[in-house]
């Protein structure tokens, strides 16, 4: 339906359609941006501003695609570098005040169950804890073969979160891929929208995460510490060889290669 409508349309009539989607969208952003600067937000009036906030975007952004399609058929460059910069404004703008709302609501859940967990633990060892767990850093991906199974162990949380829209999964993916590596690069190929993201998932898992391929990686591993230790003069120390080895052989076990079957 919408390739029809992108086979018919001009560019006027998307940025019609566009034009009060829009409004409604700096509105939104306006009102939470509103909230998010009083000294006690209120999390409830946030939480359900930032859904309205998101399901807004959303049709902005079909529309977006839909009028870039258009462009690229019938404009300009200059016109297609122009509508680029002013959807990446717009695209901004959502992001930041949403990061915002959702850094603002994650601290008051944290916070809420640190309480909660503080309670429960004074109540049965009478001892409250005096430490904060640091936040967990998303694992990067430096375009090496093994390093898929410890960044996709990570990354596999958001993936598989059904509330976060692609659009933004597929952000997530961008930072956490390491500039200038070939899984930045593999990446950095397909445009950000979000029916591209099945595909670039698709993409990464093909390249890096093919599990004969990871299978042939981690045997290649265990038999160069093996080659190394024969041809070194002097020999690895024995607790150094035990470490490497009972590495590569959980990471075997996690592709389902157990001891038995390569033993």
């Amino acid at each position: 339906m919408a390739s029809g409508a992108d086979a018919t349309s001009t560019a006027a009539d998307v940025k019609r359609a566009r034009r009060p989607l829009r409004a409604q969208l700096m509105k939104r952003i306006n009102e939470l941006d509103h909230e998010l600067s009083r000294s006690t937000p209120d999390a409830t009036l946030l939480q359900v501003k930032l859904e309205m906030l998101q399901k807004t975007y959303e049709k902005v952004d079909v529309l977006d695609q839909q009028l870039m399609t258009v462009i690229a058929r019938d404009g300009s460059d200059e016109e297609q570098d122009a509508e680029l910069a002013a959807i990446s404004e717009y695209e901004e703008k959502y992001r930041i005040v949403k990061v915002r709302v959702e850094n603002l609501l994650e601290e008051k859940t944290s916070e809420s169950a640190s309480v909660s967990s503080d309670d429960t633990s004074t109540h049965r060892s009478g001892v409250k804890r005096t430490y904060k767990l640091s936040k967990i850093e998303i694992r990067k991906l430096n375009g090496e073969i093994k390093e898929w199974l410890g960044f996709w162990s990570q990354f596999k949380k958001i993936h598989e979160d059904s509330q976060l829209h692609n659009s933004d999964k597929f952000q997530y993916l961008v930072q956490a891929m390491v500039p200038g590596t070939r899984a930045y690069h593999l990446v950095s190929s397909y445009c950000q929208a979000a029916e591209n993201y099945p595909l670039v998932i698709a993409a990464l898992q093909d390249r890096f995460g093919d599990k004969v391929m990871l299978t042939e990686v981690y045997v290649r591993q265990l038999l160069k510490l093996v080659i190394r230790n024969v041809d070194k003069g002097k020999p690895v120390a024995l607790s150094t060889i035990y470490d490497e080895l009972e590495s590569h052989i959980r990471a075997l076990e996690t592709l389902g290669v157990t001891q038995e079957q390569s033993a």
